[in-house]
Protein backbone atom coordinates (compact mmCIF):
# COMPACT_ATOMS: atom_id res chain seq x y z
CA UNK A 1 0.00 0.00 0.00
CA UNK A 2 1.40 3.26 -1.40
CA UNK A 3 0.77 6.77 -0.05
CA UNK A 4 0.26 9.42 -2.65
CA UNK A 5 3.07 12.17 -1.94
CA UNK A 6 2.75 15.67 -4.08
CA UNK A 7 6.10 17.87 -3.38
CA UNK A 8 5.95 21.54 -4.55
CA UNK A 9 8.84 22.94 -5.84
CA UNK A 10 10.38 25.60 -3.19
CA UNK A 11 14.22 27.48 -3.34
CA UNK A 12 15.46 29.77 -0.67
CA UNK A 13 13.31 32.56 -2.67
CA UNK A 14 9.96 31.51 -0.98
CA UNK A 15 11.67 32.23 2.57
CA UNK A 16 10.46 34.97 4.31
CA UNK A 17 13.27 37.23 5.99
CA UNK A 18 12.36 36.06 9.42
CA UNK A 19 12.40 32.15 8.30
CA UNK A 20 15.71 32.81 6.68
CA UNK A 21 16.84 34.69 10.25
CA UNK A 22 15.71 32.14 12.37
CA UNK A 23 17.29 29.31 10.08
CA UNK A 24 20.67 32.11 10.07
CA UNK A 25 20.60 32.11 14.21
CA UNK A 26 20.19 28.27 14.45
CA UNK A 27 23.60 27.72 12.86
CA UNK A 28 25.25 30.17 15.25
CA UNK A 29 26.28 27.54 17.89
CA UNK A 30 27.09 25.67 15.49
CA UNK A 31 29.23 28.14 13.98
CA UNK A 32 30.69 29.11 16.92
CA UNK A 33 31.65 25.40 17.94
CA UNK A 34 33.88 24.48 14.97
CA UNK A 35 35.57 28.10 15.48
CA UNK A 36 36.55 27.00 18.71
CA UNK A 37 37.35 23.61 17.65
CA UNK A 38 39.74 25.14 15.09
CA UNK A 39 41.22 27.63 17.22
CA UNK A 40 42.20 24.41 19.86
CA UNK A 41 43.65 22.26 17.47
CA UNK A 42 46.09 25.27 16.70
CA UNK A 43 46.96 25.54 20.55
CA UNK A 44 47.18 22.05 20.68
CA UNK A 45 49.99 21.76 17.46
CA UNK A 46 48.05 19.91 14.80
CA UNK A 47 50.08 20.10 11.53
CA UNK A 48 48.00 22.03 8.78
CA UNK A 49 48.25 19.39 6.90
CA UNK A 50 46.47 17.06 9.22
CA UNK A 51 43.28 15.37 7.71
CA UNK A 52 40.77 16.00 11.10
CA UNK A 53 42.12 19.42 10.97
CA UNK A 54 41.22 19.99 6.86
CA UNK A 55 38.03 18.49 7.28
CA UNK A 56 37.12 20.42 10.56
CA UNK A 57 38.12 23.57 8.66
CA UNK A 58 35.89 22.72 5.16
CA UNK A 59 32.89 21.78 7.86
CA UNK A 60 33.20 25.54 8.92
CA UNK A 61 33.76 27.15 6.07
CA UNK A 62 30.88 25.26 5.03
CA UNK A 63 28.69 25.99 7.58
CA UNK A 64 29.53 29.70 7.95
CA UNK A 65 29.10 30.29 4.50
CA UNK A 66 25.66 28.85 4.69
CA UNK A 67 24.81 31.15 7.93
CA UNK A 68 25.82 34.43 6.17
CA UNK A 69 23.82 33.42 3.01
CA UNK A 70 20.99 32.80 5.32
CA UNK A 71 22.12 36.36 7.01
CA UNK A 72 21.91 38.13 3.81
CA UNK A 73 18.31 36.48 2.73
CA UNK A 74 16.85 38.29 6.23
CA UNK A 75 17.73 41.62 5.17
CA UNK A 76 20.73 41.69 7.28
CA UNK A 77 23.58 43.77 5.99
CA UNK A 78 24.70 43.15 2.90
CA UNK A 79 21.17 42.06 2.05
CA UNK A 80 22.25 42.24 -1.69
CA UNK A 81 18.57 41.56 -3.76
CA UNK A 82 16.40 40.18 -0.78
CA UNK A 83 12.84 41.59 -1.28
CA UNK A 84 11.08 43.22 1.65
CA UNK A 85 8.40 40.80 3.21
CA UNK A 86 5.88 43.83 3.56
CA UNK A 87 4.69 46.19 0.69
CA UNK A 88 6.22 49.60 0.47
CA UNK A 89 4.67 52.59 1.73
Amino acid sequence: MGYAVNFVAVNSKDLTSRQAAQLSQQLAPAVRYLRELHLQMDEQGFPIDDKLRKDIERAYDAVHHLSVSLHQLSGGSGAGERKMDREPL
